[in-house]
């Protein structure tokens, strides 16, 4: 049809299009004014990345994974919309007897599933992380937002907490680990009425063991100045400590040619020398093991103190009596242009199927 005709078909068929919509548009007022009203309340928190503790060939000899989590927006988003942190706020808040939850058909799982739908997260703002809970409740909204904001944080506390008592295990067990190497090769040395095979031996046994610790606490204060490089805006600190790190990388090559000739010089002894020489091998792979325990378990505890101030609460979630579903007026609008196509849809078919028996 052209345009005129559509023209004369509005015209004629005036009262059934306004008629459709007008319908329309009172069905959807009946429907949207009887539906709950949802308000959304949001806690806000503030994440500053830390990097990962990169612990390279040194996890070989310790026996922990390469690295240790840092802290960054996508990690504290995991633990958001993880089930244990939902687990917690359910448990905390007793949500199993409020009334979004107590329906018995609801198993765990599926009260999980409501509570995570329930639950959104917004990464759009650099460095923070926006927590919302929707409810018909506004005051139920903010107390649930508020607590997982809340159990999130105590969370990542909790987990570098358990670090340190991890790595202070480790601790533990390597300094028993090395005495019991101590006792073993005293027990050896009496039983062979051997004090010390040559003195070179105890010397080149102290200079290993010396260059070891010294290579740890290298690789320990490059890593500590490269943090303080990446995070510095100061020209002239950079340069300086830029400076000191490719010092520091030079005495780390050195340190590491020696204690390679010295573990030379060991290879070629005798039989008997090799096998003393094996036990204090292992006395110093025993050392350097427990000292680089200990390093990273002070950085660890370094971490746990950052981590306050890492992850922490901007803003704590208020409630507010805007709702913001469902979003009526639109809702409203579009069901009326809905009736008024529709009943321009059916004047235009009532009338060619009228112009098909016309012309037949």
């Amino acid at each position: 049809m052209e345009l005129v005709e559509l023209l004369k078909v509005f015209r004629k068929h005036l009262i059934l299009i306004f008629g459709l919509s007008i319908f329309s548009m009172v069905s959807a007022i009946c429907v949207v004014w009887n539906i709950e009203r949802e308000y959304a309340a949001t806690a806000k928190l503030i994440v500053r990345k830390s990097d990962n503790l990169r612990l390279g060939r040194a996890s070989v000899l310790i026996g922990l994974d390469s690295s240790m989590s840092g802290i960054s927006v996508e990690y504290v988003r995991v633990i958001i919309s993880s089930d244990t942190i939902a687990k917690k706020v359910i448990e905390s808040l007793d949500l199993l007897n409020e009334p979004l939850f107590t329906d018995k058909k609801l198993t765990y799982e599926k009260m999980l599933r409501k509570f995570h739908k329930k639950t959104e997260i917004d990464d759009k703002q650099y460095g923070t992380l926006a927590v919302k809970f929707y409810s018909t409740d506004p005051e139920f909204a903010a107390k649930v937002a508020n607590e997982i904001a809340q159990q999130t944080v105590d969370y990542i506390l909790q987990e570098k907490l358990e670090d340190s008592e991890y790595l202070s295990s480790k601790v533990v067990a390597a300094r028993a680990e090395l005495e019991a190497i101590e006792a073993k090769t005293q027990q050896y040395e009496e039983e062979n009425n051997i004090v010390k095979i040559n003195s070179q031996l105890d010397l080149h046994l102290s200079s290993l063991t010396q260059y070891q610790r010294q290579v740890v606490e290298n690789n320990a204060t490059v890593k500590g100045l490269k943090r303080v490089l990446e995070s510095t805006t100061n020209p002239v600190l950079a340069t300086q400590t830029q400076q000191k790190i490719e010092e520091l990388t030079q005495l780390g090559k050195v340190l590491q040619s020696k204690i390679d000739e010295l573990e030379a010089r060991f290879s070629s002894m005798p039989e008997q020398k090799r096998e003393y020489q094996e036990m204090l091998r292992q006395k110093a792979e025993a050392v350097k093991k427990l000292v680089s325990l200990e390093a990273m378990l002070d950085m660890n505890m370094t971490e746990v103190d950052r981590s306050a101030e890492n992850v922490k609460i901007l803003d704590r979630a208020y409630a507010t009596d805007l709702p913001v579903r469902p979003r009526k007026i639109l809702i409203v609008m579009l069901c009326t242009a809905a009736g008024f196509f529709l009943g321009f849809f059916i004047a235009v078919a009532v009338e060619a199927v009228r112009a098909d028996e016309e012309a037949s």
